[in-house]
This record gives structure tokens, sequence and C-alpha cells, in this order.
């Protein structure tokens, strides 16, 4: 079942004290109902009682899908979790990975209930940012940021958010998985102990290829 914590909160417009419950881990196959809560972000959404300001507040929380062998851990820090354990459940076929704030924990969660490599995404969003600045479809200054938007008919959907408007980019999700799989020395992951797998982990794998070229 899920675990949940109580603390101590100060809201930050009227200074009032109250308690807030947030959830140390969440295990959506014993406990369903949360996972759209989950999914939406509403598990970090709290109104405070005095004089109703609302905020999204962080904190660390492990996302467990028994079913589909996968956790998502938010945390800010690497650390928490001891190796020995997610060991075990690597051993057993499970994909770790941690996320550093609320956003990219979402759509990590998404990704993942949508039976996705989240490596295609990250390839997908790097190629569409690649295609989206090089052939002048928008300014670098105006992205505000490149986002998984859905997978339909082996079509992955990338969104580009910019200042104005923004634009979605079709990626055909198979022909990225052949690349990640004809090329596995460069995007095996070493470390499966909750890893990041972010734009900086994709941005690194192609530094590292273009290292290897010079």
């Amino acid at each position: 079942m899920s675990k949940t914590s109580l603390r101590k909160f100060r809201c930050m417009k009227c200074q009032e004290v109250y308690d807030i419950k947030t959830y140390d881990s969440v295990n959506v196959t014993k406990d369903p109902d949360i996972k759209e809560r989950c999914l939406s972000g509403d598990i970090f959404h709290f109104e405070c009682p005095h004089c109703h300001e609302s905020y999204m507040l962080s904190y660390p929380c492990l996302y467990h899908d028994m079913d589909s062998k996968f956790m998502i851990w938010l945390n800010e820090e690497d650390k928490g979790i001891a190796k020995d354990l997610s060991d075990k459940f690597i051993e057993t076929g499970y994909t770790l990975r941690r996320c550093e704030d609320i956003n990219s924990f979402i759509e990590k969660l998404q990704i993942f209930d949508d039976g996705l490599d989240d490596r295609v995404v990250e390839f997908s969003k790097y190629d569409s940012f690649i295609d989206y600045t090089k052939n002048k479809k928008g300014n670098i200054e105006d992205i505000e940021g490149i986002y998984y938007h859905g997978f339909e008919n082996d079509i992955l959907k990338i969104n580009i958010r910019t200042v104005d408007k923004g634009a979605t980019i079709m990626v055909p999700y198979d022909a990225v998985l052949s690349e990640i799989e004809n090329h596995s020395d460069l995007f095996n992951i070493k470390d499966k102990n909750f890893p990041v797998i972010d734009s900086k982990w994709i941005i690194s794998i192609f530094e590292e290829a273009q290292s290897k070229k010079s």
C-alpha cells in the first residue's frame, strides 16, 4: 500500500502553519485509486486552509507499478534507497529511474505507463529540438520546454513549447528504437540503480560520441 507522512508547512502568503499529507511511496498496483492523482500531479498540490493560497510542493516520493515492473523516484538528491534493495528489483526485471523535479516525474510516469522506452523519448526530444532550430522553425531563446505529448500508432508526439505558440513534432518510435538498439554500446545504461535519464543524459551521449570521432 501507499505510505504517507504528515508534515508541517508554513504558508508563504499568510505565514500560518498547517499540516500537509505527503506520499513517501505509492503503489498503484495495490492502491490503483492514487494513480490518476500521480499522473495529474495532484498529490503535489496543496491549499492553505487559512488564506486558500495554492501551492505545488515537491517532496521525495517513490512510485511503484508492480504490474509493469517499474519504479520512478522523485528526489532532487541521489540518496535514500539502499543499493542492495534496488539490486533485488533490477534482478527481477524492474526498470528504475530517478527524477529531480515534479514535471519530469509526471512525464516519466506517462512514458512508462504508455509502455515506452524513455531513452527513445529523450532521443526524440533532442532530435526535435535540433530539427526545430536548424530548420528555422523558431528561435532557441523562445523555447520554454520540450515535452512528451503522447503516443499513437507507433508515433511519438513531442511538444515544443514556446513563448507564443510552439509546435508538435511527430517521431516514428520504432525507427528511433532501432537506432538505439543498433548502437547499444553507446546508449546502454551502465548504472541501473535509479539513473536520471533526461536531456542532460542524452546530450552527454552525443558529446561522448563526438569526442570519440575527434
